[in-house]
């Protein structure tokens, strides 16, 4: 009968469908929290780097335990060092700070009263939280730095939305993994396109690296990022607010200026109150949400 027969069809095609492979995403990935590679998409147009950075997972900085970025387009170029190795860090002119070296006709000056301890940003996948979504897009082929092709890197899509306003951040990561013999994976990251929507002022863009390397003697590594001798000098001094505006726009202009909780008191207004930040990074709040309370529990000033 053709009811018997429309049955039969149907289970046969739900036996087929139950019978097929079901793609499982992989674990998200996160990614390497100690590396040095060449880079663009930051500096002046066609501009080729080398980026330093390391973040360890600590609750108070230290010189044992850091924070800190650097960013290189040559010697006569204008370099930034960004480090945060708490309060009590030994090196440099004032310790944990933001240093600009061979910035225009300055040898080494610092951005804000010396007193300032930077907000590093963590760079990652994740976490998924109210504001945060991760979404894994499979696996691609691509270009890194110098239009090198990579085969089938894993993408990673991330949407996060800023509190109280129509701006996103949306981030999409493609990274390979490595395999060493001790069995350890390396997270390699070969290209991140970003964009900003919502907010006009902000192009979208791309940042490439080439030549990912992953480090592994932490310990080596946390002394890279000591300030260089120039910046030790008891002349060194605070450097003018307009030239680092000036410079973060021609060198820098995919980092963040640096922002410190001193730039706002206390998220104390009326109807004001502290909100997660994005991503649990403070240096992703809206200019003006920066407070020295909020940033204690990793949330802007909302209001």
């Amino acid at each position: 009968p053709p009811q018997l027969g429309m049955t039969l069809l149907v289970t046969a095609i739900a036996a087929f469908s139950l019978a097929l492979p079901v793609r499982s995403d992989p674990d998200m990935p996160h990614l390497t929290q100690a590396w040095q590679a060449e880079s663009t998409g930051d500096g002046l147009p066609g501009a080729v780097g080398k980026e330093s950075y390391i973040y360890e997972e600590c609750k108070k900085t230290s010189e044992t335990c850091l924070q800190a970025h650097i960013f290189d387009y040559g010697a006569d170029n204008c370099i930034k060092i960004e480090v945060n190795g708490g309060f009590k860090y030994p090196y440099g002119a004032v310790g944990s700070g933001t240093y600009y070296v061979k910035c225009e006709s300055v040898d080494c000056c610092y951005a804000g009263q010396g007193t300032d301890v930077p907000s590093i940003k963590k760079w990652d996948i994740g976490p998924e939280n109210l504001l945060t979504k991760v979404k894994y897009l499979g696996k691609r082929d691509t270009t890194e730095l110098f239009n090198n092709s990579v085969h089938g890197a894993e993408v990673w899509s991330q949407t996060t939305s800023i509190p109280f306003s129509k701006i996103g951040i949306d981030y999409t990561f493609y990274v390979t993994r490595k395999t060493n013999p001790d069995n350890t994976t390396d997270v390699v990251t070969h290209r991140i396109d970003y964009s900003v929507p919502g907010d006009t002022k902000v192009k979208a863009g791309s940042i490439l690296y080439g030549d990912f390397k992953v480090i592994k003697n932490i310990t080596a590594f946390r002394d890279y990022f000591r300030p260089p001798p120039v910046c030790e000098a008891s002349s060194v001094r605070s450097c003018d607010a307009e030239k680092v505006r000036q410079w973060e726009s021609k060198y820098f202009s995919r980092s963040q200026p640096p922002q410190y909780a001193t730039d706002k008191g206390s998220c104390t207004g009326p109807h004001e109150f502290c909100c997660p930040a994005p991503m649990d990074d403070v240096n992703n709040c809206p200019a003006g949400a920066r407070t020295s309370d909020c940033d204690a529990k990793k949330s802007c000033c909302c209001a």
